[in-house]
């Protein structure tokens, strides 16, 4: 197990020095390797996601950061798992960006969709995911509940998805989603799109440990952005909490 957990690295790794080696790891370890992301593409079209089941993960933030609808696709293609996101950002956050990245350079590639001013228009997320909402067969929305009841939550659960909207508990108890979305990272079984801001955030994660081997995404510095992780993290827990019904807390 220590052997493959050397090979493996991220959280099996830092769980085997816990468990079998008596070290105790306080601060964090990388999770993914950044050529791990890049073997996770595989050609997978947006026409291919047309009418296709698809769960949502929400990660809204605060008003001026990066909000995130995260829609994932398991089996798009046998064994393969899409992952489609809609990425907002604050105008203002472009001109003063205190994050030290070229988000510019991200809109103009059509990555990030800019809201006018210094914070998100929650109308415009609600809008722009509800009309991406009626090309796919939506089996399930998860939303961490901090930021969530404001706008966005609300407007979507008016349009007739109040019945599969589901608050979604962070910090360990993303913790089955951890281990899953990992073992399927590690098969090559996602495809994220050539996104450059999804493999950003990747970078950007680092893997807590609790006592009992629990796992918790967080990142190294406030100016290291989550967001579309975190939504994925919330869209398998949906997705295990719909198909195998598993009991969220």
């Amino acid at each position: 197990r220590i052997k493959d957990a050397k090979n493996k690295g991220g959280s099996v790794q830092v769980s085997v020095k816990i468990k079998n080696c008596g070290v105790w790891v306080d601060s964090a370890a990388t999770w993914v390797d950044s050529e791990v992301i890049r073997q996770n593409e595989h050609g997978v079209t947006y026409e291919e996601l047309e009418g296709k089941d698809c769960y949502l993960g929400l990660d809204l933030s605060s008003a001026k950061d990066l909000t995130v609808v995260g829609y994932l696709f398991p089996n798009i293609r046998p064994g393969i798992h899409a992952y489609y996101v809609q990425c907002h950002i604050p105008k203002e956050k472009l001109n003063n960006n205190e994050d030290f990245i070229d988000y510019q350079l991200w809109v103009d590639e059509g990555w990030l969709i800019v809201h006018e001013g210094n914070v998100i228009d929650h109308d415009i997320v609600s809008s722009k995911a509800l009309e991406y909402m009626k090309t796919v067969n939506v089996k399930g929305i998860g939303f961490d509940v901090r930021h969530a009841y404001g706008g966005v939550i609300t407007t979507i659960a008016k349009n007739g998805y109040e019945d599969i909207c589901s608050p979604t508990a962070q910090g360990f108890k993303l913790s089955p989603a951890v281990i899953t979305t990992e073992a399927a990272l590690e098969k090559k079984k996602y495809n994220f799109f050539n996104n450059p801001v999804t493999a950003w955030n990747f970078s950007n994660v680092v893997m807590k440990i609790g006592e009992q081997g629990d796992y918790f995404p967080d990142k190294s510095k406030g100016a290291n952005k989550i967001d579309i992780i975190s939504a994925l993290l919330t869209a398998e827990t949906e997705r295990n909490h719909r198909e195998q019904g598993k009991t969220k807390v």
